[in-house]
């Protein structure tokens, strides 16, 4: 006689359901807002009928599930061509994608469908979503996984409880620019406030966090559109540079040029100091124009005297509001080029560029 299984179940509305295949006795439990009392029942198949055992419609699809039950397709999906098998009907029922697959004047003959361009995990997602009405997701990956596929599919619901995963995780210097890349990519409003206002308070710490320099161009502008940091705004511009430098080597971009080019019209010239933007112009090579430079160091030096470049952010006040906030017409026009004893010597790269006119020096 062969081995007979055990199966559990387990309903709550507090918990989740775990599908897993590593153990003998497989445990179920159901989110439901009409169960608030816990059950458990046991039953050993070929003494009688599972579908006894079960309570609801739900319950009983994610154990056919489950346990390829009646299944009549299977779906081979991701890279690697991972099995699953389901059943037509249902997938039909929750996406009208499915319903064309299946249905439709050009359905699917065959008894497999190969999917390569969603992952096993976020596919997982789907189904469990689609037979039981339940979400669970448990990280970032998962959830933007799982938010591509209820997207492919047109399963809106779910795409929104991906949302709301997005929106309301706890945040932390390894997973923020995940985050806001996420954001960023899907166009997530909230999630991208959400995300600005941690970069505010945790400026430091998240540049230095995992993933930043992998994040797209997109991504890292929104860095300099935050109101405040708790670092300075050279800080900023050389955690740029070290992520331009990073797309350079991993031949993402030509040239440093290529790479910060799309976000000088997002820095804060204006809120340099006359010699921390000739740091700037010694840490980046021929990255600006000469008269740009040129234009900008005057401003730094004479604000009411000079203007900015046209396409230089007209934001001129510090970000960093742990000290003083220092406006453009604070500054004493003197600057670097005061012959004072303890001034600081120009840049060496933007001596190279051209002599300073008379009038311009101090």
């Amino acid at each position: 006689m062969s081995e007979q299984k055990k199966i559990k179940l387990s309903f709550s509305s507090n918990e989740v359901i775990s599908l897993d295949d590593d153990r003998d006795c497989e445990q179920i439990v159901l989110g439901s807002s009409r169960s608030s009392v816990r059950t458990e029942v046991a039953a050993e198949e070929n003494v009688s009928d599972w579908r006894e055992k079960v309570r609801g419609v739900k319950e009983r699809n994610l154990i056919a599930l489950k346990n390829s039950i009646l299944t009549d397709i299977t779906l081979e999906v991701g890279p690697e061509n991972t099995p699953f098998k389901a059943h037509k009907l249902i997938l039909a029922l929750g996406s009208p994608v499915f319903e064309a697959m299946f249905y439709g004047p050009l359905a699917e003959k065959g008894e497999k469908v190969i999917i390569p361009d969603i992952t096993p995990d976020g596919f997982k997602v789907l189904l469990k979503y689609l037979y039981g009405d339940i979400t669970i997701l448990s990280t970032e990956i998962e959830a933007l996984n799982a938010w591509f596929a209820a997207d492919k599919y047109c399963v809106p619901k779910l795409k929104k409880d991906c949302d709301d995963f997005f929106c309301n995780c706890p945040m932390s210097s390894s997973n923020i620019w995940k985050l806001l890349e996420n954001a960023v990519f899907l166009s997530l409003g909230p999630l991208i406030s959400r995300c600005k206002k941690y970069l505010e308070k945790h400026t430091e710490s998240s540049l230095r966090g995992e993933g930043f320099l992998e994040i797209r161009t997109e991504t890292i502008k929104q860095i300099f559109d935050i109101s405040s940091a708790n670092v300075g705004e050279l800080v900023l511009l050389n955690s740029a540079i070290h992520w331009g430098r990073h797309k350079v080597d991993t031949r993402e971009a030509v040239s440093l040029t290529e790479a910060l080019k799309p976000l000088l019209p997002h820095i804060r010239f204006g809120a340099l100091t006359p010699s921390e933007f000739c740091q700037f112009l010694d840490n980046t090579d021929d990255l600006l124009e000469q008269s740009d430079a040129l234009a900008i160091l005057k401003h730094l030096t004479k604000p009411l005297t000079y203007a900015l470049p046209e396409w230089c952010c007209l934001t001129t006040w510090q970000r960093d509001l742990r000290g003083k906030r220092v406006y453009p017409d604070s500054r004493p026009a003197m600057g670097i080029f005061s012959e004072h004893e303890n001034a600081r010597e120009p840049s060496k790269k933007l001596k190279k560029r051209q002599s300073l006119p008379q009038h311009f020096r101090s």
